[in-house]
């Protein structure tokens, strides 16, 4: 719990009615589960338990939230920077990173730099002192970072993870590409390019040299259309099939002074 019966009382008697039944109920709930738990120490009593500090912690930080309580007048005056280091020592203020009490060198040099201001170094005030804690970053000793470090903690893991995985993703389209599995889309592109062109070549080849013998055979079919269709059909079907086995086409490499060399590619 982060408050005894007695600050608890102290509090109650701050509170409007709503405010104070809310808070006396959320208590004694916390009481009776601790109770329970201490009785027979389950794991369904211990959630119990929990839930309720929970809900009695964050009521009673509501309360203090909307009440003011505990909030210091921002008109007192705490007095000289002696004082002030004593006041912030006692609250267990310490330097950004540190457990340790604040130590007055740091007081004294916040000062000369700007950073801890006044207006009468023989009274300051509890507005000039919190808005140096808010300037300095000071904190109380004993605050619980391990949220957020165990955050930060988490958000680092994540983008190694990420990271990791992007070079993976990477490796193996590297391996894939290495053993032909993948080509690079320039190459493919190439390909298409170059199987487009290919076909091209072959279909006006086919229609150049074939079309006399076409209109030869299909002088005397009754179906002049379907016959000739089955002509083109034929030449077309040959054409693609030479266009699939690009890679096994000899290709004819013209030298200078040497003449043509065949080489397969």
């Amino acid at each position: 719990m982060t408050i005894d019966r007695k600050d608890l009382d102290t509090l109650l008697e701050t509170l409007g009615d709503s405010d104070r039944v809310r808070l006396t109920t959320l208590y004694n709930a916390t009481v009776t589960t601790l109770r329970a738990y201490n009785e027979k120490s389950t794991a369904a009593r211990l959630k119990d338990l929990q839930a309720a500090e929970k809900a009695f912690e964050e009521a009673v930080d509501d309360v203090k939230k909307r009440s003011g309580y505990g909030r210091p007048d921002p008109d007192m005056v705490i007095g000289k920077t002696s004082d002030v280091i004593n006041w912030l020592q006692s609250e267990e203020y310490c330097a950004p990173g540190r457990e340790e009490p604040i130590k007055s060198t740091k007081v004294y040099n916040d000062h000369r730099t700007g950073v801890f201001s006044f207006k009468d170094k023989n009274a300051i005030t509890m507005t000039e002192v919190m808005a140096y804690v808010a300037n300095a970053n000071l904190e109380k000793s004993g605050v619980d970072h391990s949220k957020e470090i165990e955050a930060l903690r988490l958000k680092k893991a994540n983008v190694e993870y990420l990271k990791e995985q992007e070079n993976l993703k990477r490796l193996k389209r590297e391996n894939a590409i290495a053993e032909g599995q993948l080509v690079q889309k320039e190459d493919a592109n190439l390909d298409k390019a170059s199987a487009f062109a290919l076909f091209e070549a072959l279909l006006k080849h086919l229609v150049r040299t074939d079309s006399a013998d076409w209109i030869a055979r299909i002088e005397k079919a009754k179906d002049k259309p379907r016959a000739l269709c089955e002509l083109v059909y034929g030449g077309i079907d040959d054409s693609l099939d030479q266009v699939a086995r690009m890679n096994e086409i000899p290709l004819v490499v013209k030298g200078g002074n040497d003449g043509n060399v065949e080489s397969d590619a």
